[in-house]
């Protein structure tokens, strides 16, 4: 019997500076990934739909919360602002906020990004995108 074949599926949490809410996101996800096995086949990263923290380390707030729970503090990441072939390129994307979303289906669409094979794109358009947690 052969060997089985997978494409690896690409994970990106987004928030507003990618220094507190899509790090964490990012460190959490990938830990319960490796936890569940599957650290081989899911990637995960993170990015911020502003460049206002662009190359700022993980807010030390968010690195306590981090620590506090067991979880890496993310040394050695440094935020960045998303792009459009970012969006293009993850199977799914995780915005914290219905403003996130927004901005990342404008740069879907700047991307000339029309979903996957099943009609829908990495927001999850349609009745299972998650609501923000208000």
């Amino acid at each position: 019997m052969g060997a089985v074949s997978f494409d690896v599926y690409r994970v990106m949490t987004v928030c507003t500076g990618n220094i507190c809410r899509s790090p964490i996101a990012e460190i959490v996800l990938r830990d319960r990934f490796e936890a569940a096995g599957l650290g081989d086949r899911v990637v995960i990263d993170s990015s911020g739909v502003s460049d206002e923290e662009h190359g700022n380390p993980v807010d030390r707030r968010a690195r306590r919360v981090l620590a506090e729970h067991g979880y890496d503090t993310g040394d050695g990441h440094r935020a960045h602002q998303v792009t459009a072939a970012e969006v293009a390129g993850r199977d799914l994307l995780l915005p914290m906020t219905a403003h996130h979303a927004r901005v990342l289906r404008r740069l879907a669409a700047r991307a000339g990004f029309d979903g996957d094979r099943s009609g829908r794109g990495p927001l999850g358009d349609g009745p299972t995108m998650p609501r923000p947690a208000r």
